[in-house]
């Protein structure tokens, strides 16, 4: 029985293994779908276009002040320490 469950076992990493490098050459085909109709929408600009909409997001300084000021960074630490996770 021992010798069937690291079988098992064995078999089961590797498919997992697999599964990862599939979920991998599917992220790499949707990337280049992606760029491919970029491509067609905006022509040989589709990267200046893409980049510049970035470019141009901008955080709002107060904003951030105040969320800095209410102490939500101190909570939002204080909510991801798993010595304060109820159980």
């Amino acid at each position: 029985m021992d010798n069937e469950e690291k079988a098992k076992e064995k078999h089961i990493s590797l498919l997992e293994q697999e599964g990862e490098e599939l979920d991998k050459e599917l992220t790499v085909a949707q990337k280049k779908a992606a760029i491919k109709e970029l491509k067609k929408t905006y022509g040989r600009d589709w990267k200046k276009i893409l980049f510049g909409a970035a470019k141009s997001l901008k955080v709002d300084r107060e904003a951030l002040q105040t969320l800095h000021g209410l102490g939500v960074d101190s909570t939002l630490r204080e909510m991801n320490d798993p010595r304060t996770f109820r159980r």
